[in-house]
Formats: C-alpha cells, structure tokens, sequence
C-alpha cells in the first residue's frame, strides 16, 4: 500500500496492525537531481544481474532471520511515534481519570488497557 498520508486506525488496542503495517518516510528526488537516463540504465543487462543478484541475497538473508525483516531504528521510532498518535488510551485517562500517563508508546498503553480489561471481567 503506497500513500502520501499515513492513515489514522481508531482502535490501535492490540498490535495486529502494528506487527503488518511498516511506515517508510520517503523522500522525493528534485526534479533537477534526477537521472533522465535512469530507466535505461536500470534495464541494460549488467545493471538487471546486479539487481537479481540484489535480490537473491536479500532473500538469502531473509530466510538466514527465520523469515523476520530486520527495522532500522529509525523505522522503529517512526512507526512507534505515528501509532502512539492514534492510541487514545491517554486521552481518556487524561480526560476522565484526572490525569495523563506519559507512555513512551502505544504498545504500554496497549498492555494498561488489555490489564484493566482482564481485572474488570
């Protein structure tokens, strides 16, 4: 899925869309920066090998992680922060408790909530 704005969940109470969706911060090249020539070059058969080439040990690595992707930190933060943006947990402890836990992320309000969950059945 590609899109230029991140989309907002409303229910963000278990990890299931957190452990699917990964958030990319792309940038675009300016136009006066990019390469014209780029397809071409893309498509001679050196450049083709080397991208198979790319792939196969991409895949290799892949499957030497038992099938997990490695995140960069960065990709972690940015993904962390736009979540915690759509827990609402805070807000209505805010709201309606009197006062705001500071959560460094959505995941521990996630575990508050599934707690008061189980103690209240």
């Amino acid at each position: 899925m590609v899109g230029n704005h991140r989309p907002s969940f409303g229910d963000t109470t278990g990890d299931g869309i957190t452990r699917r969706l990964v958030l990319l911060e792309c940038q675009s090249i300016p136009k006066d920066r990019r390469d014209p020539q780029m397809l071409n070059k893309l498509t001679q058969p050196a450049a083709l090998s080397a991208l198979l080439h790319w792939m196969v040990d991409g895949f290799e690595m892949f499957k030497m992680n038992n099938y997990q992707i490695s995140r960069p930190s960065s990709v972690t933060e940015l993904n962390e922060a736009a979540f915690s943006e759509d827990d609402r947990l805070p807000d209505f402890l805010n709201e309606k408790v009197g006062y705001a836990l500071n959560f460094v992320n959505h995941h521990k309000a996630t575990r508050l909530l599934i707690q008061v969950q189980v103690w209240f059945i």
